[in-house]
């Protein structure tokens, strides 16, 4: 189901290797849900990630942030 996106913020790459995003994202279809962490990738099988993905790479929803590893828990 294709999904419609209302607005997206603070684009961010999800691994090192940099082929998928993180994007900030809210969908027509589920406005209770507001921001959410959403994976877009060009290789996405649905045409909403595909499309996420170009806009964010062109600096639609802003300055793409480089990676950054999860924190290890402390010992």
């Amino acid at each position: 189901m294709p999904l419609t996106l209302v607005r997206a913020s603070s684009p961010r790459w999800g691994n090192a290797q940099k082929t998928f995003l993180i994007i900030d994202c809210e969908w027509e279809q589920m406005p209770h849900l507001g921001l959410m962490g959403f994976a877009a990738a060009p290789t996405d099988p649905e045409p909403h990630g595909r499309q996420v993905f170009e806009r964010a790479l062109d600096g639609e929803f802003g300055v793409i942030r480089e990676y950054e590893p999860p924190a290890l828990p402390a010992a």
